[in-house]
């Protein structure tokens, strides 16, 4: 199966991500007078932005905890 480190990596680049898309979807709303991406678009940017920044954390995480367990 799956590997629990691996797990909690993809889970907090998962979380991450929906952060990212909530603030960018909130942001998009806030500025929709503006010209710019629609607002999927900016769903989707934030979400990918987020889960990349979620995915360096978690294994940054994980690579402590492994330290930690030595």
């Amino acid at each position: 199966m799956i590997d629990s480190l691996l797990l909690e990596i993809l889970t907090t680049a998962f979380l991450y991500g929906l952060g990212g898309a909530l603030l960018a979807g909130i942001l998009r709303l806030l500025s929709r007078n503006e010209t710019g991406p629609s607002l999927s678009q900016s769903l989707a940017i934030g979400f990918l932005a987020g889960g990349s920044i979620g995915a360096i954390v978690g294994m940054f995480g994980s690579l402590l905890e492994s330290k930690s367990e030595i």
